[in-house]
């Protein structure tokens, strides 16, 4: 089982282009940002007559129920204090033993089937790794990390934000999980069949044995791959608001920011074929993303209504990639997100709404509507929390957010418990 052991290795050691969840505000109200954070909509800074500096970093993992059981299960079958090996001894003893007998060996010639003496607890042991082999190819892993470095100066904002996004597909070989193993009867090599279930051997052919056995299967599985596809996305926006004050005398009246960020793109991308036997040299995947890389620029805008009539409302859209920057072959597509939300006293809620359905990096459709509420009893100390939901893809389930303002840092997470597992964690300095 060392292969299971290194192939768990992998897979333990190893969404973009669209709205940044950098902001632990933003990420702990259920990603609703866009009245808040200059990461979703550039008419954030207009009005603001200040200096700041700030370093964002995020983390993001989705996998499923089905992979989460997995992974427990090749991590027992891989351990050292595994019973699988002996399992499998014991097993192998119990056909041997049997074809001793001249009268056994008659049966077997005949076609006839021959009880096992092996254990209910070696059975089962065997049969949990067949099942884990046989689902290798189901396990499901995305992973993204994300970092930004911005500084503002009055309505002018220079920002740098890198995206990395991994999906981890296994490309285990894992057709040949029978036992059938060969056995040598009156000098000759015949071929015997276990049937776990009942616990019964009977003879079968070498062609089974070449085109089903998991002892020959066991070269194949070594030689197997696991392919990450990796792309990488630099954004470098270069922001400008301003402020347009409304006073018509009307149900209108207020003032109405308006943002463009102009935006240079760098994406990257390859996809890695590990061999379990492999050894893991991460410089070499770096080069391999510099010499796949494709430079391009798009453009946001972004509008922000704040009514003189309802004090502390605010309502926003944003249109991102407006001109479909394109990478080779790969094309960013126009996105639109609504937003809206409301302050009193020291309570704030938040709610965004992606009108488009977008795609991360990786090709998957997402369209996320989300929202949640906070409270600030200081300005450096707060508490927030929300929910979320992806549309695009409902069996998700709804995500749970939440996060904490402390002095000089602040924290978000967020994870969902259903089918599927999605834990996602945010620092900002």
């Amino acid at each position: 089982m060392k292969v299971l052991a290194t192939i768990i290795f992998i897979i333990i050691n190893i969404t973009a282009s669209g709205f940044y969840e950098l902001d632990t505000k933003a990420s702990s109200m259920g990603g609703a940002g866009l009245t808040s954070s200059a990461y979703f909509n550039p008419a954030i800074l207009a009005g603001h007559k200040k200096v700041n500096f700030s370093l964002k970093a995020g983390g993001d993992l989705k996998t499923n129920e089905e992979t989460s059981k997995l992974l427990e299960d090749m991590k027992k079958l891989a351990s050292p204090t595994s019973n699988f090996d002996t399992s499998t001894e014991n097993l192998s003893k119990s056909i041997i033993k049997p074809l001793t007998n001249p009268r056994t060996l008659l049966k077997l010639n005949n076609s006839e089937k021959i009880k096992l003496d092996v254990s209910d607890e070696d059975v089962a042991i065997i049969k949990d790794a067949k099942r884990v082999l046989k689902n290798l190819n189901n396990i499901m892993l995305d992973i993204s990390v994300g970092a930004g470095v911005n500084l503002d100066v009055d309505n002018y904002s220079l920002a740098f934000i890198r995206n990395i996004s991994m999906d981890i597909i296994p490309r285990i070989s894992n057709n040949k999980l029978e036992f059938i193993q060969a056995v040598g009867i009156g000098g000759q090599k015949q071929y015997v069949k276990i049937d776990l279930d009942s616990k019964e051997m009977y003879k079968t052919s070498k062609s089974e044995y070449d085109n089903k056995s998991l002892f020959e299967g066991k070269k194949e599985l070594e030689n197997s791959k696991i392919d990450i596809k990796l792309v990488s996305l630099l954004e470098v926006p270069f922001i400008y608001s301003y402020r347009y004050n409304m006073n018509y005398r009307s149900a209108f009246d207020g003032h109405l920011n308006l943002g463009v960020s102009m935006k240079y793109m760098k994406l990257q991308k390859t996809t890695i074929s590990i061999n379990p036997k492999d050894n893991i040299n991460p410089s070499s995947y770096v080069n391999q993303l510099n010499d796949n890389s494709y430079s391009s620029g798009s453009l946001d805008f972004g509008l922000l209504y704040f009514p003189k009539k309802l004090s502390g409302f605010k309502t926003g859209l944003v249109l991102k990639n407006i001109t479909s920057p394109k990478f080779d072959d790969k094309t960013l597509s126009p996105m639109i997100r609504y937003g809206l939300a409301f302050s009193k006293h020291n309570i704030h809620t938040a709610f965004d709404y992606d009108i488009t359905k977008n795609k991360t990096l990786s090709g998957k459709d997402t369209q996320i509507m989300g929202g949640g509420i906070g409270y600030n009893p200081f300005s450096w100390l707060g508490a927030n929390i929300g929910f979320k939901q992806d549309l695009a893809n409902k069996d998700l389930g709804t995500i749970m957010t939440a996060g904490f303002n402390l002095p000089l840092v602040q924290l978000s997470a967020q994870f969902v418990d259903k089918k599927f597992y999605q834990f996602q964690f945010n620092l900002n300095i």
